[in-house]
């Protein structure tokens, strides 16, 4: 079995594939008119939601988008902090496959699909990168209830703790019979960090911030001690990130779309001052490529 060090972190953000050639790309909320009013981002939406920009466009109905409420006082606030941190909201599983050939023309497929990833990632009736070794019912009751318990961190006594580390990117290359290459791969730094209400164990420092031990060196009630820390780490870091990117005054608005009959709603927030779409796990990092409508 391989680390796991990031089975967690890695399954919820890193859950597409893409490889792209360096098109010009723009969020599918903000191709065509400017944002103006609130509504000129579910416009857009609808107008860019083709086969040209999502390639299993026909397997999705855009049926409505309604106002909810605004974000008007702390009580409000914290109840879309925790529920965009919680196990609730939608999430799409993207994968994007761009290629071209020697005269120029290129091609971009982008296949979306919705899904709950938090309820795969303790569920055993569908492949989750958990390893089935890890499961309990105990393991299984303790993830749930840290992504669905009610937490207000301002009222928390954060401890918050640091370290840089090397990372690296690739970008990826199709040649003209199609096959894929790596073109480049560049190196920098990141900072990891850890927000915890009680003290970090010593197992978790070690593996993930200090990266000098392994998960695999854990035994498996370790292991599981190891991913539920991992699990509410991400989730208080989720809603320090909703601190610094929403505000009172901002707008939520629902989304309403059926995807192969089967009915979703997705809620987003929109920027008082932009008009924008700040924050949504659906559609937002959908991105068209710009030259598809290149005459």
């Amino acid at each position: 079995m391989k680390k796991i060090i990031y089975i967690i972190i890695v399954y919820i953000l890193l859950i597409q594939e893409s490889f792209c050639l360096g098109q010009k790309t723009v969020p599918i909320y903000e191709f065509g008119d400017s944002i103006i009013e609130y509504e000129t981002n579910f416009k857009n939406l609808s107008n860019n939601w083709i086969i040209k920009n999502i390639t299993n466009a026909d397997d999705y109905i855009l049926e409505d988008f309604s106002f909810v409420e605004t974000i008007s006082d702390s009580i409000i606030f914290n109840h879309y902090r925790n529920y965009f941190s919680s196990i609730h909201p939608l999430r799409n599983k993207m994968s994007i496959k761009s290629g071209g050939n020697s005269w120029g023309a290129h091609y971009r497929n982008t296949y979306i699909e919705p899904h709950y990833i938090y309820k795969e990632l303790f569920s055993q009736d569908q492949p989750s990168p958990i390893p089935n070794e890890l499961f309990s019912e105990d393991f299984k009751s303790e993830g749930i209830d840290i992504l669905t318990r009610y937490i207000n961190i301002d009222s928390l006594d954060l401890k918050f703790y640091y370290a840089e580390t090397n990372e690296s990117v690739s970008e990826y290359k199709n040649d003209n019979k199609g096959k894929l290459y790596k073109k480049s791969e560049s190196e920098f730094k990141s900072q990891r960090r850890v927000a915890l209400p009680d003290s970090i164990s010593i197992n978790f420092k070690e593996i993930y911030l200090d990266q000098v031990k392994s998960i695999e060196d854990l035994t498996i009630p370790e292991k599981r001690s190891y991913l539920l820390e991992e699990l509410l780490n991400h989730r208080i870091l989720t809603q320090l990130d909703f601190n610094d990117r929403i505000g009172i005054g901002d707008r939520v608005y629902k989304i309403k779309f059926s995807y192969k009959s089967n009915p979703y709603n997705c809620y987003v927030i929109c920027n008082a001052l932009t008009k924008k779409v700040t924050w949504d796990y659906f559609f937002k990092d959908i991105m068209v490529d710009s030259n598809n409508f290149l005459e």
